[in-house]
């Protein structure tokens, strides 16, 4: 296989699998195309020393991952592919980790969890804290148009947490750096879920999620 396409709102509306070498896109009207040696979905950037948590494919309402242990310095990165006919009602969730099994809004709740915002395509994250357990992308003043995803791209996605501060990436942008917060603490046995069992889960597919712990040294 060489790539992938989707067509909606037409006749012939479908998925399809190209077999064929491909190099590029015809850019027609309700098409959506994936060419597999240039796809980051199917090779996502990974750090070195980085903890694969696995959860490859379509994100599925209480789909729960290993648990794992929360550092108190650590990054949080995967490579999301939005659907080309992705719903935008009401809050869909991407991503949650919570240490107390809940949805919110106590410190452990969210650390971190990621939506999409109702009615639309901007990413919503929370990195809850002691002050503010619900502590989001919006009390940060993250840049919402770094934030705001397309229908039928594939984008990076990195969260650096550290004790003091929060940093928000996408495709290498930042939508907001270096957000002072309260200090963290370290949690263990943290759920994972992608999404989880609270939200309408997003119309997206994740692959390549890691955590990594950062030294004091990178800090």
């Amino acid at each position: 296989m060489t790539g992938c396409e989707v067509v909606w709102d037409q006749a012939n509306r479908g998925c399809y699998v190209h077999t064929d070498d491909i190099s590029k896109g015809n850019k027609v009207k309700n098409h959506a195309c994936w060419i597999f040696s240039k796809c980051m979905f199917l090779n996502p950037k990974v750090p070195k020393n980085a903890k694969l948590l696995g959860g490859d494919g379509m994100i599925a309402k209480g789909k729960k991952l290993k648990p794992v242990d929360i550092p108190l310095d650590y990054e949080i990165g995967f490579t999301l592919a939005v659907s080309a006919i992705a719903s935008l009602k009401g809050w869909r969730n991407i991503l949650h980790f919570s240490a107390t099994g809940k949805n919110c809004c106590n410190y452990g709740d969210r650390i971190p969890g990621v939506w999409f915002e109702p009615n639309s395509l901007r990413l919503y994250v929370v990195d809850g804290h002691i002050l503010e357990g619900n502590a989001d992308s919006r009390l940060m003043k993250c840049d919402t148009k770094v934030l705001t995803l397309q229908n039928g791209k594939t984008y990076n996605l990195k969260m650096r947490f550290l004790r003091r501060s929060v940093t928000v990436m996408v495709n290498g942008k930042v939508a907001c750096g270096n957000i002072p917060r309260e200090d963290r603490r370290v949690f263990k046995g943290v759920k994972v879920y992608a999404s989880d069992p609270w939200y309408t889960p997003a119309n997206a597919a994740v692959s390549g999620l890691y955590l990594k712990k950062i030294g004091r040294a990178h800090v």
